[in-house]
């Protein structure tokens, strides 16, 4: 989730090389992250960074910061998660869209291994589908006006499912 107002340089699945103590590669596949957790006092802190990386070695860190000091845009191409061979023939996993195989062999090898990883990412997945805002409304397929904004100008159209302008509608009847 990009904050209103700073614009990310990066987006998901972009290759990255991150401070780490010595600079390490890895891909985007969180923006916007948050972390929650009770400190050795029982508070609640709060954590939040601009990226949540997978690094090549499968460990996860953030970036606390969106400068060139923490993180920057890296040429190191994609590793296959299992082998470490790289190329560009390399597909990502279908669920989750974060590590790529260089075939179902390998993919079937480390499928324990990326089996509860993979899960969390398909639910964000699923989250940030859900919640993303609706799409805009179409013009009427009828009479090709635009939608009234107020839904009791308009009809459901069991057939098509789409919602019809009830006035265009009758006057498109009567013509």
């Amino acid at each position: 989730m990009k904050a209103a107002s700073t614009e990310l340089r990066f987006e998901v699945g972009d290759r990255v090389s991150c401070k780490v103590g010595p600079w390490m590669v890895g891909t985007v596949v969180k923006l916007g992250y948050m972390e929650e957790f009770f400190d050795q006092n029982g508070k609640l802190q709060i954590i939040t960074a601009p990226y949540q990386i997978r690094l090549d070695n499968g460990q996860y860190i953030m970036a606390p910061e969106d400068k060139d000091y923490c993180i920057m845009e890296s040429n190191i191409p994609h590793m296959c998660a299992n082998c470490g061979k790289s190329g560009d023939n390399l597909k990502y996993c279908s669920a989750c869209k974060v590590v790529k195989y260089c075939g179902a062999e390998c993919q079937r090898s480390n499928r324990k291994l990326h089996k509860e990883e993979c899960k969390q990412r398909v639910l964000y997945l699923h989250d940030v589908n859900l919640f993303k805002d609706p799409p805009q409304k179409d013009d009427c397929p009828i009479c090709f006006q635009p939608i009234p904004i107020d839904q009791q100008d308009t009809i459901y159209q069991a057939c098509c499912g789409k919602q019809v302008s009830y006035v265009l509608f009758c006057f498109c009847l009567i013509t």
